[in-house]
């Protein structure tokens, strides 16, 4: 099992097996105060094999800080096998995870550590910093 796809984004649903996504790619969350909720979601696309499929997986998504952890989400998927698969073919799961409850103590550089079955398998990398530092925008706005 392999994570072919994880970005965070503004918001991120999964509807008919597929992933919706909206603002992807996120590597900055501009945020005026601290504490300030993420406001974001992580997007994932997960590789599995069929071996992998009829079990439950449990995920662990682990927000770490610049200097400790700040929040962790975690849940179980599972994908059933379809008798239309083709010997050898992996399954593509598309899976969503909120992560707007998550407060971010401080601006920083954060990480978001993605564990399945207890096996660390991708990281996603964003930095929080106040707006004043956005592109395009002056201290006096």
């Amino acid at each position: 099992m392999e994570i072919s796809a994880a970005f965070l984004c503004d918001f991120a649903e999964v509807r008919e097996g597929l992933l919706m996504a909206l603002g992807g790619g996120t590597t900055r969350l501009w945020r005026a105060e601290y504490p300030a909720s993420m406001g974001s979601s992580l997007a994932l696309l997960i590789d599995l094999l069929q071996s992998d499929l009829d079990a439950p997986h449990e995920i662990v998504v682990a927000i770490q800080g610049p200097d400790k952890p700040v929040g962790e989400v975690k849940g179980t998927f599972h994908i059933g096998g379809s008798p239309d698969l083709k010997a050898g073919e992996n399954v593509v799961a598309p899976l969503a995870i909120d992560l707007r409850p998550v407060q971010l103590p401080a601006e920083g550089s954060y990480s978001i550590n993605i564990s399945i079955d207890g096996q660390f398998i991708r990281s996603v990398s964003f930095v929080a910093q106040p707006p004043a530092s956005q592109p395009g925008s002056s201290a006096n706005e």
